[in-house]
């Protein structure tokens, strides 16, 4: 429901054997900026850089769409997803209560050095 109506909406999925093991999607947040929203990776198959490559597309794609940041938010307790965002380029720029925990939000700039867009395919 998140994606009904949300301009530039988009999902990446990764299968094998034509069985989905990981998905990410997003959308426009503002003109400029792409809100990475939800992504994950069957445990089976986590570990395997799954996650990463499908963040390397979406931002990809996001560039491609004309976006300079992406943002996402992440709960403090969810390190794996943590790890890998800050590995990425991503900012913690602020904390907010959610049910007795953390929820971090971060951000990306994908404009400047440090970033350089790709060409997606399907994963």
């Amino acid at each position: 429901r998140w994606l009904e109506g949300r301009p530039r909406a988009a999902c990446w999925l990764a299968l094998h054997n034509d069985r989905v093991v990981g998905f990410k999607f997003g959308a426009e947040q503002r003109p400029g900026a792409h809100h990475s929203h939800e992504g994950v990776v069957d445990a089976a198959y986590r570990g395997q850089g799954i996650a990463k490559e499908l963040m390397r597309r979406q931002h990809a794609w996001a560039a491609e769409q004309g976006c300079t940041v992406v943002t996402t938010n992440t709960l403090n307790d969810n390190i794996a997803m943590l790890q890998l965002n800050l590995a990425s380029g991503f900012d913690v720029v602020g904390v907010e209560a959610a049910g007795g925990r953390a929820k971090l939000q971060l951000r990306k700039s994908l404009a400047g050095p440090g970033f350089e867009p790709e060409a997606h395919t399907a994963v």
